[in-house]
């Protein structure tokens, strides 16, 4: 429970980062915590922090907009406590928005290895094969028959490369009938 608690104050750390692009509230707001960030620093640069002054670290550089600096220490301390996927996840997320695609990928794949069943490494594992163009198709084993009107039939010729895209493999059947052959 301590370790899901952990995470979510992370991601609000990122959360609160995203949308307001900084800590927000003031130059004295930010100063304290630029003062609290230095002062972690110290201590983890002298070995001394914990695991959870090093995820106070991450919280508040999410919220002051400095992803590069939080990202690293994100990263060593979901090495040093893997099994608290959470960190890994947020470690991808971080990777993603900052354009880093294969770094995500590789965060999630790493994840994936030791939590095959986490369903938010799978679904941004997902998000990151669309958004990259590399969406995977399951072939089905019985392919569906799919009859449309003629205005839908021409609106799935109109979009037919984006929806194959997506991973939605179909073919023309005659009339507007269309066979569907697999799905993401």
């Amino acid at each position: 429970a301590a370790a899901g608690r952990g995470a979510a104050s992370l991601a609000a750390g990122w959360g609160l980062g995203q949308r307001s692009g900084g800590a927000g509230g003031g130059d004295r707001s930010r100063a304290a915590l630029e003062r609290q960030v230095e002062q972690l620093q110290g201590q983890v640069a002298a070995g001394s922090a914990s695991p959870a002054q090093r995820q106070r670290l991450v919280e508040l550089l999410l919220a002051l907009g400095e992803q590069g600096p939080a990202t690293g220490e994100l990263e060593q301390l979901a090495d040093q406590q893997p099994a608290r996927w959470q960190l890994r996840l947020l470690l991808a997320e971080l990777r993603r928005n900052g354009n880093d695609r294969s770094g995500a990928e590789r965060e999630l794949r790493q994840l994936l290895n030791l939590k095959p069943d986490r369903i938010e490494a799978l679904q941004l594992m997902t998000l990151l094969q669309l958004e990259q163009g590399q969406a995977v198709s399951q072939q089905l084993l019985f392919p569906l028959s799919l009859e449309f009107s003629e205005s839908d039939r021409a609106l799935l010729e109109e979009m037919g490369d984006e929806i194959r895209a997506l991973g939605i493999d179909w073919s023309p059947f005659g009339g507007n009938t269309v066979v569907g052959r697999g799905l993401p």
